[in-house]
């Protein structure tokens, strides 16, 4: 993905999260490869790339949405 594609998504992503959960209550919100990497979503990436049913822009929101859902403060 394109670094214009990555913004779109995080921007859904983002939308997403203040629509349904409300504002973040810090400035910022740190989401990195670091924090999916230790805990990340199985069965979408396991699969062999010829046969992935999702394509690559919603892989990316949904590893996005997951991280960013555990770095939020229940």
């Amino acid at each position: 993905m394109n670094e214009i594609s990555q913004t779109i998504a995080i921007d859904k992503v983002a939308n997403y999260i203040y629509k349904h959960l409300g504002s973040f209550p810090h400035t910022d919100l740190l989401v990195s490869t670091i924090d999916y990497n230790k805990d990340p979503l199985y069965g979408i990436n396991q699969l062999p790339s010829f046969i992935r049913p999702y394509e690559n822009q919603f892989q990316f929101e949904l590893k996005f949405l997951k991280t960013a859902l555990n770095r939020f403060p229940c």
